[in-house]
């Protein structure tokens, strides 16, 4: 063979040593034709049977191989072990039957790597006046069809892959190539995009997706340059996912889809028979998800919403302002029901929360279309007025009060309950963000609720000051009762007739770093923060404790224990009490519990049945500072009362005869309902004389005995 493409292979020469006008020709023809062509002839000896006489040059260029190398092959110099025998044999078969023949086989050039061959074998006919020296020849053209193989292999899978996802999911499916043209589809993509055809939307089979998307779908310019952006990245295979929530806005729904693009790069195909899918294209899924969504929004709803009135909740509140726009000035009224528990306790729940509705319903009726009502939880509701001056939310807040205050038909009008309330007025002219404004405003409201509750009170900075004394207070408390900082004093009761001391009063105090503190000082914090019930436990405990060791020591007095309205509310004191008497091998009649009238008074409905069951166990029941309240009368005949404290006001007025006329009615009423009446805040030996003669002879006060630590007797 020759160093040229197209010159002779092998030893055989030309006849006569030249060569022909012929061979010429065909040299020529071979050296410049961009076809891989190759020559051969039928020889018995050489491997395959056949030899080379000549190739193109561009067969050398397809397999790599030089005239050198060539030099005696045959046709089969180029299989390899995966080569199919059963084609060459094919195309062999019909060559030597001086047929034509094809076929695509998986050959292997000089450096190893493999390509695809499609072989165009046909037989050279010479003519029968110059028969070949050589024997049967066959021309075979060889072409690289190894993309288009690759492109129908991915093609094929393409279309397995989406047979296969149309038969294993519920969602639309389309494979893309580079360029966003679609492929091939699903069963479900086709059904929903074929029935979008006349509408204008193209995006079947044929049709290029990323032009769908940029001029027949119906999106936002941001979303769609988004969306197509992604899509050609992944196509691209720049980036292996794109992922993407859309709303579509159809005829008569509104449908939410998760838009996905993948790589099919990172796709493999469930089916362990199939490969990966090649690169160069992309699965695109569209999954319905507005159930999904729909969820979403309820979970959010339900967030930013109180579910008993459909107002806004706090948090939803802090939302909807931080996308409001912003205002110069805006003012809030916090509104909260006035002994609302009451309501819980005598009707229950239910009535409690229809009335909750009704106050929502009054107070969104009333307010304008730019004010925000919220309901902050319990029985406390806000009213958000974005321009409004603190002078504008008081008029406002006295509308919504009177609105409150008018009386509510409940369970289909068989019940009717009217209820007052306290109002809170703050402005960003004092504070500063939503926070201060309802920290502020809750601290007016409970100031409103100190000065006797159904008013309207406006922040000052003195307030602030106030509620963070509060605080620390509470705060305090907390660490007194697990430290237990709290001590009890007691005050002797006497006997006026005899000077006996029949009695000794628990009073709590309490031990802080700067000094000994009176109930006045912190009580109305541990009721409203629920500290009471751990102290009132404490205190009872403590209390009978201290009875069992007089008793011990031969003194059977009585011990007197205050107890809070609140701790009336539920059975648990019962429990309390029962427990600490056996504790401590007491019977009930060792203690006397005190509850002041206007404790008394707010919640008597729901305190009635637990009165009934302290006083089965034999407590006494006294009621304290009688008489400067509005405490009914007929209370004191179904209400299961041991004794009546007069209130020291009345005993420090005797000089006056209005005071004297009433203290000798009370005795008198005493008397008639067998009940002990007992004279509070005697302070001088003429107060006690006068009592006396009034035909009142329990008594207390500094002059008969101070409270101490360690109780002692009293004197007369």
């Amino acid at each position: 063979m020759t160093d040229s493409g197209g010159q002779q292979v092998g030893g055989h020469d030309a006849p006569h040593g030249e060569a022909s006008d012929g061979t010429r020709l065909l040299e020529a023809v071979l050296e410049s034709t961009p076809s891989a062509i190759a020559i051969y002839a039928a020889d018995e000896g050489s491997p395959g049977g056949s030899r080379l006489v000549r190739v193109s040059s561009a067969f050398t260029e397809l397999t790599g191989y030089s005239s050198a190398d060539l030099d005696g092959t045959g046709l089969d110099f180029m299989a390899g072990p995966d080569t199919d025998s059963r084609i060459w044999r094919r195309l062999l078969s019909a060559v030597v039957a001086g047929q034509s023949a094809e076929g695509v086989v998986r050959l292997y050039r000089k450096d190893g790597t493999a390509f695809w061959d499609e072989v165009n074998l046909a037989p050279i006919q010479l003519g029968d006046e110059e028969p070949s020296p050589f024997g049967p020849f066959w021309m075979a053209r060889h072409t690289d069809v190894s993309e288009r193989r690759e492109s129908d292999r991915v093609r094929e899978q393409q279309l397995a892959f989406l047979s296969l996802m149309g038969a294993t999911v519920p969602y639309q499916a389309a494979v893309l190539d580079a360029d966003g043209l679609i492929l091939a589809v699903n069963q479900e993509w086709h059904s929903f995009w074929g029935a979008l055809t006349a509408g204008g939307i193209d995006a079947l089979p044929g049709d290029n997706f990323l032009d769908a998307c940029l001029h027949q779908f119906n999106m936002a310019d941001q979303v769609r340059h988004h969306v197509v952006d992604g899509l050609r990245s992944v196509a691209q295979g720049r980036r292996e996912t794109f992922s993407l929530d859309y709303e579509y806005k159809g005829a008569d729904r509104v449908t939410w889809y998760e838009f996905q693009c993948t790589g099919i790069t990172a796709v493999d195909l469930p089916d362990p028979q199939a490969a990966s899918v090649s690169a160069g294209s992309a699965v695109v899924t569209l999954i319905d998800i507005t159930p999904r969504k729909q969820n979403e929004a309820e979970l959010s709803r339900r967030a930013l919403t109180d579910l008993l009135t459909g107002l806004l909740n706090r948090a939803g509140l802090v939302t909807r302002l931080a996308s409001a726009p912003s205002v110069a000035h805006a003012a809030v009224v916090l509104i909260d029901l006035d002994l609302f528990k009451r309501v819980n306790d005598s009707y229950g729940h239910s009535v409690g929360d229809e009335l909750l509705v009704t106050v929502a319903f009054r107070i969104n009726e009333i307010v304008d279309d730019e004010a925000l009502v919220v309901r902050l939880g319990g029985d406390g509701f806000l009213v958000y007025l974005p321009g409004a001056t603190s002078a504008d939310a008081v008029q406002s807040a006295e509308v919504l009060l009177d609105a409150v205050r008018a009386p509510a038909p409940l369970r289909g009008g068989s019940v009717e309950v009217a209820v007052t309330a306290t109002a809170g007025v703050a402005d960003t002219a004092t504070s500063d963000g939503i926070e201060s404004l309802l920290r502020d405003a809750d601290a007016a409201m409970y100031r409103g609720k100190e000065l006797g509750r159904n008013r309207v009170e406006v922040y000052t900075p003195a307030l602030f000051e106030r509620a963070r004394g509060r605080l620390d207070t509470e705060m305090g408390l907390r660490r007194a009762v697990d430290e237990h900082e709290f001590v009890l004093h007691y005050q002797p009761v006497i006997d006026l007739r005899t000077g006996e001391t029949i009695a000794q009063e628990a009073l709590l105090r309490w031990q802080t770093p700067g000094g000994l503190l009176l109930p006045g000082a912190f009580l109305d914090v541990a009721e409203s923060s629920g500290l009471i019930r751990p102290i009132g436990r404490w205190v009872l405990g403590e209390a009978l404790r201290q009875a069992a060791e007089w008793r011990a020591a031969g003194r059977d007095w009585v011990v007197h224990v205050n107890l809070a309205g609140g701790q009336l509310q539920n059975d648990e004191i019962v429990g309390i009490l029962t427990a600490a008497l056996a504790a401590n091998d007491l019977p009930g009649s060792s203690v006397c519990l005190e509850v002041t009238e206007t404790e008394l008074l707010p919640t008597i409905d729901g305190a009635s049945g637990v009165l009934e069951a302290l006083h089965a166990t034999g407590a006494g029941l006294a009621l304290d500072d009688f008489g400067v309240g509005y405490f009914s009368l007929s209370h004191l005949i179904d209400l299961p009362v041991t004794m009546l404290k007069i209130d020291r006001s009345f005993v420090q007025g005797l000089e006056r005869a209005s005071h004297v006329a009433i203290v000798s009615a009370l005795t008198t009423l005493s008397e008639q309902l067998d009940l002990q009446i007992v004279a509070e805040g005697l302070e001088t030996p003429e107060q006690v004389a006068h009592i006396r003669e009034l035909g009142c002879v329990i008594g207390q006060g500094y002059l008969l005995g101070r409270p101490v630590r360690d109780a002692v007797p009293g004197q007369l």
